[in-house]
């Protein structure tokens, strides 16, 4: 069968728009399975950059904003809150401490946490990709020097970062999975939530 000239400038057209319309539509199938997942910015990397270990910044978890202290040296990561009797050092120009520990882990991977030398309870908020997906609530602190006997702890999926909160605060900030971590430039403000 041979299509006229008239015929197939109309088709030609035609079929260009049915493929552009298929794969608006695959791929608009496709975000309903895989939604876009959450990812730190290359901004918030830069940030990581230029943040020292054990300094305190800003970050939001959820909707709520606090102050961190960041560790992401091998030895500050090892120790982390051990031998401490409160959560957080005090900010410059704050007049409360840091409300929580944020881990930098030098890769994606599962972590495991354990309370050795720990004076107070916590709670282990995961975070991959900018993205809570993992809770672990009320974790008792450690009442043994026998480190064979203590528990451990993991996320259930690989991490790149480890927030530690006092015990019941997760709860209290109505943190959930698939809550956002946000490092915003805070423009040298000191507001925070309580």
């Amino acid at each position: 069968m041979r299509i006229s000239p008239q015929l197939s400038n109309v088709l030609q057209p035609l079929a260009g728009f049915v493929v552009l319309v298929a794969l608006v539509l695959s791929l608009a199938l496709q975000l309903k399975k895989d939604p876009p997942q959450a990812h730190i910015s290359p901004q918030d990397m830069i940030i990581f950059d230029h943040v020292s270990d054990h300094e305190v910044v800003p970050i939001l978890v959820g909707e709520q904003r606090l102050w961190v202290e960041i560790v992401k040296t091998p030895e500050s990561i090892s120790t982390g809150l051990s031998y401490r009797s409160e959560i957080g050092r005090m900010p410059s120009g704050q007049t409360t401490p840091a409300q929580g520990m944020l881990f930098l882990l030098p890769e994606r991977r599962q972590p495991t946490f354990w309370m050795k030398a720990m004076q107070f309870d916590l709670d282990m908020v995961w975070i991959d990709q900018g993205k809570i997906v993992a809770l672990t609530e009320r974790v008792p602190h450690s009442t043994s020097d026998d480190i064979k006997n203590l528990p451990v702890y993991s996320p259930p999926q690989p991490v790149d970062m480890v927030l530690e909160i006092p015990a019941g605060t997760a709860k209290k900030w109505q943190l959930q999975s698939g809550d956002r971590v946000i490092f915003p430039e805070f423009s040298g403000t000191n507001s925070q939530s309580q």
